[in-house]
């Protein structure tokens, strides 16, 4: 028998994971009908009104829960028991400290005071009531990004009485004195229900007075009386200042939504990846062992029809110790964007890693997988952890992202324009910077000049006086001579200009400037004939740095490697789903993506054509194959167009037979991916004849990947080899 919540009047089932809980019914009812794309009304009982909505995309419930702890705790008991999983309360509180904390001020509740009249019967005397530290902090953030500068965190009092009595005193001064920041009256029973029920919780409220103030009129429930909050930075890099007061309550608590289902959405997603388990396999000693270990994939997934990325740790492994062989001095900040898997990115720290994030939400997943290494207790801990761990590399930001690394802790900052110095100063003006150089990258698989960087002159002249004139804290220069470089000369003369930059800032200015930000270019695999190899880079690397920057205890020496961690380690698993035999009169094969283009097709599948039988016996029949695989250019083989990378097939050698590709590089056969786009095209046939060792697609692969036509994203499964003797 299906469960019925009685008070809500909703049944199991029916509720959305995540849950935006609000106290008034007519408050649930405006955001479901105004602020949402779609919405279909569940119940509405007593003061429980419960909607499903729809917002970009996203699917949530909006429920009314009432005033007061009994009431509200009813509310989340069904709510859990209807199918809830995350409950983000939005709402309104009362300051205690009013000097510093005013009306429209937000408050995102670390925890709560218990004086509900409920919790204190839920669990034992003492007993904290506390909420998800992640979901405050994506509370906090959206905030930021907002515009809503004055959002603050800390501890709140549930209150069991809106109105204080004459005969007894309040609490609320002893309360404030200990450090209770605000009051309101739900949030201690939503933390107890909600730690009881093994559930996440939160809440973010709007400051409407001051009920210590009340009766000098520091009270204004309606929101009438919230002002622009003067230290809210207006959007001074827009074409004209954005006015927050426009901007209400309900739509902050959608965006807030929309950020946190994301994440919730994102997070489900990762949890059934493989359950993040790091699988050993013993591979023969007669085998190929990425051969072999693609087999046990495949078993173990049950032939999905989903891609698969294979991710071998013990060659991440393998790829950090030739670093720190080669590369003892120079410090590696991963750059995250080229692949941020979470156990990468978790792996590649335990290993000792830094990491470079170019946005905000980089930075999150780093602050995310560090605090659950570190331990990270407080915001103070999360903030020491990132300044040590994180260089925001991106030399363009939007201010939301420069508020957003601020209040992480991200300090170390990349610039290569007066304008983007001034708006650093503007959002995050205790940033350490690094200056960032212009190279030659002609020769690189991705050049990178052409839109970042400033010559040494403008380096010299320009910026290091702009970064003085708005007191900014110059640390260092970096550079990047371009992803996948190939030119020993490019990264010489960018060691020698940085050295120039050293120089001048001493002469000029009498700063010791004390990081050099060597940038990434890194090949995962040295490329076949080519006399670069990383190898051959690390050597001109130590010897210009030891000329350079003689003395390590001067300078540290940091670099952005991305793809040199990301690609060999990687194998990309896709299956063919179709294989058609097209019969044409005189065709040819179609470009692959990002080249000439798609041609017509003379014939229609089967043989089909428009062309007469007469004509047919004057021409050459020729065929051609076509065959689908379940990934392609708008996922992991986006490469091609964007990395500029040559992929080349690998059949798995048990598979050949029964799937006929043991001559899928027959020039009579084309790769098409999933989609229904004519330019999803990988490969055709035109390429020579397939080989070993061409599992490389970890890279700028399902970092980029899109979902487009409703197609999966590969899915990852972590492993470690143990060879056998027989």
């Amino acid at each position: 028998m299906v469960y019925e919540a009685p008070h809500l009047k909703v049944k199991e089932g029916t509720i959305h994971p995540v849950v935006c809980a609000v106290g008034d019914p007519g408050r649930a009812e405006l955001i479901a009908t105004k602020y949402c794309d779609s919405c279909e009304e569940l119940a509405f009982n007593r003061e429980y009104r419960t909607y499903n909505v729809k917002y970009q995309g996203a699917d949530f419930t909006v429920a009314s829960h009432g005033v007061g702890g009994p009431g509200c705790a009813i509310c989340f008991e069904e709510l859990i028991k209807c199918g809830a999983k995350v409950i983000m309360r939005l709402g309104t509180c009362g300051s205690l400290k009013p000097d510093d904390i005013k009306q429209g001020d937000l408050i995102v509740t670390t925890g709560s005071a218990a004086e509900d009249g409920v919790s204190q019967y839920l669990v034992p005397a003492g007993f904290p009531a506390v909420s998800d530290p992640a979901l405050c902090i994506a509370m906090r953030d959206t905030a930021h990004e907002l515009g809503f500068e004055r959002c603050h965190f800390g501890i709140t009092v549930a209150a069991a009485c809106f109105y204080p009595s004459p005969a007894k005193e309040t609490t609320l001064l002893g309360h404030a004195a200990a450090g209770a920041i605000g009051v309101e009256m739900e949030n201690s029973a939503l933390f107890t229900v909600a730690s009881i029920r093994g559930i996440r919780a939160a809440a973010i409220a709007a400051v409407d007075g001051c009920p210590l103030r009340w009766e000098e009129g520091d009270y204004d429930p309606h929101g009438t009386a919230v002002k622009e909050v003067p230290s809210i930075e207006e959007m001074v890099y827009l074409d004209q200042p954005f006015d927050f007061t426009q901007l209400s309550l309900e739509q902050l608590e959608i965006e807030k939504l929309k950020l946190e289902i994301a994440l919730r959405q994102e997070e489900i997603r990762k949890d059934k990846e493989c359950d993040n388990v790091i699988h050993k396999i013993h591979v023969p000693k007669s085998h190929d062992s990425v051969q072999y270990v693609a087999g046990e994939a495949l078993r173990d997934l049950d032939d999905p029809d989903v891609p698969v990325m294979l991710l071998d740790l013990d060659q991440l492994e393998n790829q950090m110790k030739q670093w720190k062989d080669l590369l003892p001095r120079v410090i590696p900040y991963y750059a995250v964007k080229c692949n941020p898997d979470p156990m990468l990115v978790k792996t590649l720290y335990r290993l000792g890693s830094r990491f470079d994030c170019a946005t905000v939400n980089e930075m999150r997943l780093v602050e995310s997988i560090l605090s659950a290494e570190m331990g990270a207790a407080d915001a103070q801990d999360i903030n020491k952890m990132m300044s040590s761990h994180v260089v925001y590399a991106n030399p363009t930001k939007l201010p939301s992202h420069l508020v957003g690394a601020r209040d992480l802790g991200v300090e170390l900052l990349v610039a290569d324009s007066a304008s983007e110095i001034a708006k650093i100063a503007h959002y995050h003006p205790k940033a350490k910077l690094l200056l960032r150089l212009a190279c030659v990258d002609n020769s690189a698989q991705c050049p990178m000049s052409a839109k970042f960087g400033a010559s040494l002159g403008v380096t010299v002249t320009v910026l290091l006086e702009e970064a003085m004139n708005h007191g900014l804290n110059v640390v260092g220069v970096s550079f990047h001579v371009g992803s996948g470089c190939s030119d020993i000369h490019s990264l010489t003369k960018a060691l020698v200009d940085a050295r120039e930059v050293f120089d001048a800032a001493a002469s000029r200015y009498g700063l010791k400037l004390s990081v050099l930000d060597i940038g990434g270019g890194f090949q995962g695999v040295d490329k076949e004939g080519s006399p670069v190899t990383f190898k051959s880079m690390s050597t001109v690397v130590n010897s210009l740095l030891d000329t350079l920057f003689p003395n390590p205890d001067e300078v540290q020496v940091i670099a952005e490697p991305g793809r040199y961690f990301a690609c060999s380690p990687c194998a990309l698993i896709t299956k063919i789903y179709l294989k058609n035999v097209v019969v044409s009169a005189a065709s040819r094969l179609p470009e692959v993506a990002g080249s000439a283009g798609i041609s017509d097709e003379d014939t229609m599948d089967g043989g089909s054509s428009s062309t007469s039988s007469d004509e047919l016996g004057e021409r050459k029949l020729s065929s051609m194959t076509r065959l689908y695989l379940n990934d392609g250019v708008y996922g992991s083989f986006n490469c091609i167009l964007y990395d500029h990378q040559e992929v080349w097939p690998e059949p798995l050698h048990e598979e050949t037979e029964a799937r006929g590709t043991q001559d899928a590089a027959n020039p009579t056969h084309v790769l098409f991916g999933p989609t229904c786009d004519g330019f999803d095209t990988i490969m055709n046939g035109s390429h020579s004849s397939l080989g070993d060792g061409h599992w490389n697609m970890g890279a700028y692969t399902t970092a980029a990947a899109t979902s487009f036509n409703g197609f999966d994203t590969p899915i990852y499964w972590y492993y470690r080899t143990t060879a056998t003797t027989t």
